[in-house]
Parts: structure tokens; sequence; C-alpha cells
């Protein structure tokens, strides 16, 4: 210590004081320093904090948003996508960087540029951030629209991006355009009304698959223009005028048409047609909704006929006859002839043959006028036998040429099955003043005159046809007839009977199996025996026999003869079950003639025998089948 010297000392203690303070100072500012660091540490933990509830919050959105994130690294040229870009389009894969063509051949190649020419006005235009919609195709491969947008983030010195970044969605906007114009094409397709475009020049742009049907057409390629609708030029010519009076007018438009298609098929439409304008109100296309209605114009058509047609003949009927008279009775069509006529023995045709018989006649004659008139006279049938011939601007003259006409064709019906026998009336109109009521009239008894002149001749006429008609159906001769005639007129004048007795009984001899021309051949002709059900066929005809007997007044006097033919003297015959003399004295005779001579000229099935023994069976017979008295004559006279 003694080298030390007092100031030593003090310079010493003065350092080291000094030293000390400096040290505290660096503690102080490390303690100062650690605590800053300390603080920092803390804020970080929450800015971390804070970043990693954002970024939950930031996926949340983007999930919840349906919105994936894109990193485009345009050094390395690869994109990167979030896992919800793999959601949204139906993949399989998490989030994944990959090559940018790969991207590119997912979009649509139509879209390509689109993108291309978006990303290029973001560049050089004044657009903040490059925004593009386009179509992708997903997981099911399917095309799907998507809504793009983002940034450049990154830059060279030299201002070359190097990095972009964006977000992409569903574009629900252009999605539901495409499914709306999917919805329309799939309606419009398949729509069950006829559907078709053209434009304002007749170039057709559109048309459904059943406006396809309904043309007959093969495909949409075989219809280009209005001009290939129908075969005819003049159908075409009205079709086109018709629809383009839309564009010509700019309104709406409805209607008919009528044609035959270039396909051969003949169509009704009833269409709609709806302009389609562009923004200045020019109409640049139509819409045409055609519905083919030709079932419900053939239903029309077939009311319509039937209600002014007689549903038989075909020929019109009163209700048309009586507008046509309204119509015609002017000036201008005198003269004017109505001719009346009346088919003659309806009745005993409908009740000898039936009324599908009588209703092949009222058709024969219905002919029969057709063939005798002009094309642009009315015919019509009245009801029942009745006719009427309207002749307009026709003279009394011409008329009666066309009656003889007409007379002149029922005579060529004579041979025919279906003979036509009509009784005419005519009468002509030559003043105005003249009620068309009084000249029908006039007509309908100059037919009912020439009716009563000829009515005897038309009888006998139809008795001569029912008579052959007999033979051909029953196989009976005339030496039958002939050999009953005889017979009958032995017995009648044996028993004394009066002149007119003995022509009613040869007429009995003719036409006592009458009714046999409404049985059925197959019964007739059988040669084996009849079956119950074809027997109570058979002996129906004494009953139809009696009703055509009662239709002409040349045969109603034998009617009940006719009807009681197969009577038994007993009451065992047929139909009515008399007996004795409640059996008309004509037809005891018969029943014993016919009976005579079917035993002993013999039938298909029955073999004959000889005249005695016939003889012997009469007899036999006497009192059970036949009138006794009436046996005894027979026998006698034979003998």
């Amino acid at each position: 210590m003694g080298g030390i010297t007092m100031d030593s000392q003090d310079r010493i203690n003065e350092e080291l004081t000094a030293e000390i303070h400096t040290m505290r100072d660096r503690i102080d500012e490390v303690v100062a320093l650690n605590s800053r660091l300390h603080e920092e540490i803390e804020q970080l933990k929450q800015n971390n904090a804070i970043l990693v509830e954002y970024q939950d919050r930031t996926g949340l959105a983007l999930w919840a948003g349906q919105v994936f994130l894109w990193d485009w690294n345009v050094l390395t040229n690869t994109v990167y996508v979030s896992d919800r870009w793999a959601n949204i389009l139906g993949y399989d894969w998490d989030e994944n960087t990959r090559p940018l063509q790969e991207w590119r051949d997912l979009f649509h190649h139509e879209d390509i540029d689109r993108l291309t020419d978006a990303a290029q006005s973001y560049i050089e235009g004044p657009n903040k951030c490059y925004e593009a919609e386009c179509r992708i195709k997903n997981g099911q491969d399917e095309w799907v629209w998507v809504r793009l947008s983002g940034k450049m983030i990154f830059k060279d010195h030299n201002g070359r991006t190097l990095r972009s970044l964006g977000l992409g969605s569903p574009s629900l906007q252009n999605q539901a355009l495409e499914d709306s114009e999917q919805r329309y094409r799939a309606l419009f397709e398949n729509n069950p009304v006829g559907l078709f475009k053209y434009d304002a020049h007749g170039n057709i742009t559109d048309l459904n698959h059943y406006m396809l049907q309904v043309l007959g057409a093969p495909s949409k390629e075989e219809l280009r223009h209005l001009n290939q609708l129908a075969q005819s030029e003049k159908e075409m010519a009205l079709i086109k005028y018709e629809l383009l009076e839309t564009v010509r007018e700019g309104k709406p438009g409805t209607g008919e048409i009528h044609f035959v298609s270039s396909w051969d098929r003949e169509v009704w439409l009833q269409y709609k047609a709806n302009p389609i304008y562009d923004q200045h109100g020019k109409v640049i296309e139509v819409i045409v909704a055609c519905e083919e209605i030709s079932e419900r114009k053939q239903a029309e058509e077939r009311i319509r006929y039937l209600s002014f047609n007689d549903p038989l003949t075909g020929l019109y009927n009163r209700a048309f006859f009586q507008e046509e008279l309204k119509r015609l009775d002017t000036q201008r069509q005198l003269p004017m002839s109505i001719i009346m006529g009346d088919l003659n023995s309806l009745k005993l045709i409908n009740d000898a043959f039936g009324h599908h018989k009588g209703d092949a006649v009222l058709k024969a004659a219905a002919d029969v006028l057709r063939a005798s008139c002009r094309h642009e006279d009315i015919i019509a049938r009245l009801g029942g036998d009745e006719f009427v011939v309207l002749l307009p601007m026709t003279s009394a003259d011409v008329a009666e040429e066309i009656c003889n006409r007409i007379q002149n064709n029922c005579r060529k019906t004579e041979q025919s099955s279906e003979q036509v026998s009509l009784a005419l009336g005519m009468a002509t109109r030559t003043d105005i003043t003249q009620d068309l009521e009084d000249i029908m009239r006039e007509a309908e008894d100059r037919m009912y005159h020439n009716k009563l002149i000829e009515s005897r001749n038309i009888r006998s006429s139809f008795i001569m046809s029912l008579e052959r008609t007999l033979r051909e159906k029953s196989h009976e001769t005339e030496e039958h007839t002939a050999r009953l005639q005889q017979m009958s007129s032995m017995i009648g004048k044996g028993m004394r009977m009066s002149e007119a007795e003995l022509d009613a009984l040869n007429l009995l001899a003719a036409l006592h199996d009458i009714g046999k021309i409404a049985i059925p051949s197959t019964i007739l002709d059988k040669a084996d025996f009849l079956s119950m059900e074809e027997w109570d066929t058979m002996k129906k005809h004494p009953e139809i026999g009696y009703r055509i007997a009662l239709s002409t007044p040349e045969l109603v006097p034998i009617a009940e003869a006719i009807l009681a033919h197969h009577e038994s003297w007993n009451g065992n015959g047929y139909p009515l079950g008399l007996k004795e003399e409640k059996i008309p004295l004509l037809s005891r005779i018969l029943s014993v003639c016919d009976a005579y001579d079917v035993m002993v000229n013999g039938r298909p099935y029955r073999e004959p025998i000889s005249k005695q023994e016939a003889l012997n069976e009469l007899q036999r017979c006497a009192g059970t089948q036949f009138d006794p008295h009436v046996v005894k004559v027979f026998v006698e006279k034979m003998a």
C-alpha cells in the first residue's frame, strides 16, 4: 500500500465506480430490452392468434361462399388451387400445384380466347383486377360455369408479372342461363305441339320433332324454307302469304291452314304465330305453334255431313233441302222445276226380304237418281221411300227429259237383285209470285196420280218377281206349281167353290210358300234333317208370307190361307195351332194337294212312293193331319 498514493487510489476508486455505474446502466438496458422483447413476443403471439383466426375465418368464408383460391406462379408456370376447388368441381384430390396446361385442358375450348382476352385487357387496360367467366369440366364430365377474378401481386424489376393470385366461384348467372337454355330446348323438342321458327325471308331456322311428324318429314335438314312445306304451289303460296303477314304487320297472327305436305301427308293445322323483335322493334324471327286438327276437322265434316245428308243413301236430307229451297227462292233461279219420287213396293220388299234388302233398294234408287240428274241438281231423300229433285233454272221440258232418264235407268235394274221402281211427279215454277210449297204439292199430286195409274202393273210385276225369286230360292219347279194348281182346282170344283174362290186357290197354290224367300239358303238347301234351331227358323215362313201378302192388295185375299197352310186338322200344326173348321178351307185343300205331290214325286230327303200308297197315307191321316172331307173328295177324284 506504501507504493500507492492517495491520488492513485482515488483514481482507481473513481474508475471502479464508473464501471459499476456503466455496468448498472447496461444491466438496466438488458432488463429494458428483455422487457421489450417479452412484450414483442406477446404481441407476436397475439398477432399469430389473430392471423390463425383470420385464416380460419377466410377458410370458412371461402367454404361458405362456394369460393376457391388460385395462385399462379408465372416463373414455374404452375397453378396452386385450394381443396375447395376440388369440392366445387367434384374431383377427388386435395390442395395441389399442377402445370398450367393441365388446368387449361379442363376449360372449354370455346372459352380459351375469352380468358386470354380478359387477361390481356387487364394487363393493358385500366381494369384494377382480372375478371372472366368460362366453362370448366367437372368430375361428372359435365360443363359448369365459373367466375374467375384476380390480381398480379409480384413483379420483377422490369415490371414483368411473377405471380398472380385470385379467387374462383360458380357463375350462377351463366349457369342459370345455360340451364334455362337446356330446359327451353327440352321443352321445344319434346313439346306435344308442333313448333317452328322462320326469319323474315321465310327461312326455317328451327323446328321440333312433333312438327316433323305432322308433316311426315324425315329430318330437319329436309325442311329449310316455307316453300318446302306443301306440294301444291297454290297451297304453298297461301301458306307463305298467311305466315309472312306476321312479318309484314309485326303483329301476332292466328289461323287454320289445310294442305298436303311435301311428304304426301294431308294435314289441317291451327296455328298461332308470334313475332320476335330486335332492339329497334323490327321483326327478325317468328315462332309458330301448331296443333294438328285433322281429326277434329274430319269429325266436324262428319257432323256436317250427317246434319245435311241421309246416312243410308248419301243424298241430302230434308233439313238441307228445306234450307236450299229458301236459298233458291229468288227470281234469278226461274224457271225452277221440282221432281217428286216415291219408291214403289218398299214395304213389300222389307216384309219379303227384310229391311237390309229394302236398304239396298233405297241405295240403288239413289244411284239411279244420281246417274239421271245433272251435277248442279239437288237430290234429297225426304224420308222413308220419298225422294225429291230440285232443278234450279230448269224448264218443264228439260225436267221432263230428266224424268224420262230416271225411268229409263229404273228399267235397266229389272234384271238386277235390287230392282228399282219409282213413281214420279213434276211441276215447274215460272213466276216468283208462285208459292214453292204449292209447286211441291203439285209435283206430289202428280206423283200419286201416276203411282195410282201404274200401281196394278207395278204390283203384277212385283208378284211375278216374287214367284221367280221363290222358285230360284226354294228350288220349287213350275211343274210342281202347275200340279198343285190342277189338283186344288179339281177339289175346289168338286166342292162347288165359286170362280173367285177358285182364283184364290190357284194363286195360293203358286205363292203359299212365298215366305221362304226370307229363309236362309243354308236351311232351304240342307239335304239332312234340320236341327231344332233350324226348324224353328223354317217354321217362320208362313208368318213372313202372311206379312208379304198383306202388303200387296192382290194377295190380301189369300193372306190368311198363306198363314195357315201348315196347320193340322187336330190342332198340332203351326204357327197358330188352329184346328178343324177354324183353319181356312183354302189352306186345308192346299195341304192335301201338297202332301200328295211330295209323296209321289219325292224330295231330296224322301224317296217317292206310288200313287196308291200316297192315297192310302192321306186316308190314314184324315181326321188328324188333314180335313177328312177334303181327303174324301180328293181320293174320289183321283180314283
